[in-house]
């Protein structure tokens, strides 16, 4: 990324931490965002974040942006891994997907196969999803009050008669 996008993004975070919101509630917006980029029903994301944001009084652009690592390019590498732990947290076997045959889908056969990844996909989407948002909670709060701790030092220093 180059230097000048990198130097914006760190900016707006900035701003939004010296909003005067409460630590506590970025961090929590931010998991409710992690959370729902796992949410196994893609479509519904952005309703999903902005309507409990609303609902929780936790800011709604802090959410929708961290539900953005849900994207073209990481969907593969979230969605895969949630079905893989989702076998395994349902001991199930990867030959139970690779037994698919999708040269002769038809609707009968995509029925067939959706009921085969269905259970295991959800559940490991939401237990993922449950994990990376408890995650993001503590990492972010962590993260936001050193942030303010230091930049208050900063402050003080800038203040001090020298």
């Amino acid at each position: 990324m180059p230097k000048r996008i990198v130097k914006k993004i760190v900016d707006k975070i900035k701003e939004v931490i010296h909003m005067g919101e409460n630590p506590r509630d970025i961090a929590l917006a931010i998991a409710l965002g992690v959370f729902f980029a796992f949410f196994p029903i893609l479509g519904i994301h952005t309703i999903m974040v902005l309507g409990l944001a609303w609902i929780f009084g936790l800011n709604p652009g802090i959410a929708l942006v961290a539900s953005f690592i849900n994207n073209p390019w990481t969907i593969a590498f979230l969605y895969g891994g949630s079905l893989w732990v989702g076998l395994f947290v349902m001991n199930m076997d990867m030959a139970q997907v690779n037994n698919i045959d999708w040269t002769n889908m038809n609707m009968d056969a995509l029925i067939e196969a959706v009921k085969a990844v269905a259970a295991p996909f959800i559940v490991g989407c939401l237990l993922v999803g449950s994990v990376a948002g408890v995650m993001a909670y503590f990492i972010s709060h962590k993260a936001i009050l050193t942030y303010l701790a230091r930049s208050k030092k900063a402050g003080e220093k800038m203040e001090e008669p020298g």
